[in-house]
């Protein structure tokens, strides 16, 4: 069963805390103020925007509000941060960080901005096994760097 938005989300931002091996303190939501063009910053000033995928299998295209384009554009340490697996029962959790997006993605724009090709760029990938889940990762996690 697919949970509801908020608490994917919540997943989600907990899934990349994990893999950075980060506290709550140390990585915070931004969500809720609008006109960032992110959705968390770390304590060293890391944006990190998050989209996601209930499947499995994560996305190969994401699209970017212009704020997030903009963000992406103007700033050095932004991160797309793409996590799938979240539905319960669909397999591995995937967490997968794209520095550079807007540089690494081939680019589609229609008033927004479409990336393309998010599985296919280099990347650092987090996975975690199917048994860590619903509460998210416990403390086990395998890395990969693609490409």
């Amino acid at each position: 069963m697919l949970p509801p938005v908020d608490d994917r989300e919540r997943l989600a931002l907990e899934a990349i805390r994990q893999a950075l091996r980060m506290d709550p303190d140390e990585i915070k939501d931004v969500r809720a103020r609008h006109g960032i063009g992110a959705d968390a910053v770390d304590e060293l000033g890391h944006f990190y925007e998050l989209k996601m995928a209930s499947s499995a299998q994560i996305p190969n295209e994401v699209t970017l509000t212009r704020a997030q384009a903009d963000r992406a554009q103007d700033d050095p340490d932004f991160f797309l941060a793409v996590v799938s697996g979240l539905e319960a029962g669909t397999g591995d959790l995937h967490v997968r960080f794209i520095f550079d997006p807007l540089t690494r993605l081939a680019l589609r724009i229609k008033g927004e901005v479409t990336l393309t090709g998010v599985r296919d760029a280099e990347a650092l990938e987090y996975v975690f096994r199917p048994r860590l889940k619903p509460g998210l990762p416990a403390t086990r996690a395998e890395a990969r760097k693609e490409h």
